[in-house]
């Protein structure tokens, strides 16, 4: 059997290579698609995150407006329970009945019907019979009061936590643009120190060693920029947090799940808490119309007492015990039409949080697409970026090549140098813009990230 030629060995080993570079490749796609899934939150966001919902003075007011409608629902379960209420009264009444009896000739004896002081002490009963379920859909409607009251609560958290991070990465934004910033004054003042070798030398003008020093100063001020508008916001993350620290982290790596669009609408559905308090509106406000139809029936009730009074005979001065007990019923007859008025505005209002109810699920659906958009073109721009930095920055070593021999100026090394700063900003921009839309994309879908 002939051996394989040379030709044919090296042809094997290529392909062997390639397949190898291959299946590299597709195991770095799996774990990076697997990473993608999996919410990657830095924990130094969630700590002042954390700390945000016990700072800031707007979630401490939702969570008493939780615990008011806590109890309020409890004032509504008493309407299941009897009331007892006590008494002790005194009356003294003048003049009184007196009744004179002829006990004989020109002799009678008075009977006085009632003491002039009046003495009664008793306690008394109520009791609800039963009201045709006017008690029951009124604690249903408490019970929707403290679930919205939990939503307000959660939702506003959740929008915090949408400040607060992007507020944090914007910090961090700025602190690349600062260091980048950073690396070109660096650079203008290196080639400015050339310049002035060379000016010295007789070598380059005047005018160059000027213009270096021009574009060393607008640098600077681009930079002053930069730090002025990150002391803002980290004033604004001291507003929410109460702290002002800079991030230590300086990686634009906000991650959340990212699945297809229905999925994503199908999540907000479940977990938006402003989709949610919405409908809890509609379900209080059916809870609303039953209670107002209710309102035109009778209620039957249970009531008695006991006490010791005075006023009875024979003895009209002495505390006697007594009680009583009976029941009645009450029947709305005529009540100027402001039940049946209410139940048209209840119907009315829960036609409105229907209508609302769609209209803020297609927002919400408009505000997802939105956001994927904004991450596929992020992402995009990205590539195109990173292409653009590599031709930049060849483009730049070569000018800088070309201007040591002295074949170009320096207006040209700069153009190349200005360039490649762009190119490496765009990319700060684009990686900003994609973590801002994934902020908000786990804002719509409800995805509680700092848990």
């Amino acid at each position: 059997m002939p051996l394989p030629s040379k030709k044919y060995l090296n042809l094997l080993i290529n392909n062997l290579a390639i397949m190898k570079k291959s299946l590299l490749i597709f195991i770095v796609s799996i774990c990076v698609s697997f990473s993608y899934a999996q919410p990657i939150i830095d924990n130094e966001l969630k700590a002042l995150i954390q700390k945000s919902f016990t700072f800031f003075p707007r979630v401490k007011e939702l969570e008493q407006q939780v615990e008011i409608t806590s109890i309020r629902e409890d004032i509504t379960r008493s309407g299941y329970r009897p009331t007892i209420t006590g008494a002790v009264t005194y009356n003294y009444i003048d003049p009184i009945s007196i009744i004179n009896i002829p006990t004989g000739p020109g002799t009678f004896n008075e009977i006085r019907t009632q003491p002039n002081g009046n003495q009664n002490a008793n306690i008394t009963i109520n009791q609800l019979l039963y009201d045709f379920g006017r008690a029951k859909h009124n604690l249903e409607k408490s019970k929707y009061d403290i679930l919205i009251a939990s939503d307000n609560l959660e939702a506003s958290k959740g929008s915090l936590a949408s400040q607060v991070a992007s507020i944090y990465y914007s910090v961090i934004y700025l602190q690349n643009s600062i260091a980048v910033q950073d690396s070109v004054i660096s650079y203008y003042k290196e080639f400015k120190t050339l310049i002035d070798s060379r000016v010295k030398q007789g070598d380059a003008l005047e005018f160059d060693a000027l213009s270096a020093q021009n574009n060393i100063d607008q640098a600077e001020n681009k930079k002053v920029d930069l730090i002025n508008t990150m002391q803002k916001q980290l004033n604004l993350l001291a507003y929410s947090t109460g702290e002002s620290t800079r991030p230590s982290s300086n990686e634009l790596d906000f991650q959340t799940v990212f699945t297809n669009f229905d999925s994503l609408v199908q999540q907000a559905r479940q977990k938006n808490k402003e989709l949610s308090i919405t409908k809890n509106r509609i379900l209080q406000q059916e809870q609303e119309i039953q209670l107002s139809k209710a309102n035109l029936l009778p209620t039957l009730n249970l009531n008695g007492a006991l006490g010791v009074r005075n006023g009875y005979q024979p003895d009209i001065h002495q505390n006697r015990f007594n009680y009583l007990i009976g029941a009645g019923i009450n029947i709305p007859i005529y009540t100027g039409q402001r039940n049946s008025n209410q139940i048209k505005i209840a119907e009315s209002s829960l036609k409105a949080f229907r209508y609302s109810s769609e209209a803020q699920l297609a927002n919400t659906s408009r505000d997802i697409n939105q956001a994927m958009i904004d991450i596929q073109s992020s992402n995009e721009r990205l590539k195109n970026t990173e292409s653009q930095i590599k031709q930049t920055a060849r483009a730049l070593a070569l000018a800088k090549s070309r201007f040591a021999n002295g074949t170009i100026t320096y207006v040209e090394l700069i153009n190349a140098q200005t360039n490649l700063q762009q190119a490496n900003l765009f990319k700060l921009q684009y990686q900003y813009q994609r973590t801002l839309a994934k902020i908000e994309l786990a804002r719509l879908t409800g995805n509680t990230y700092w848990q």
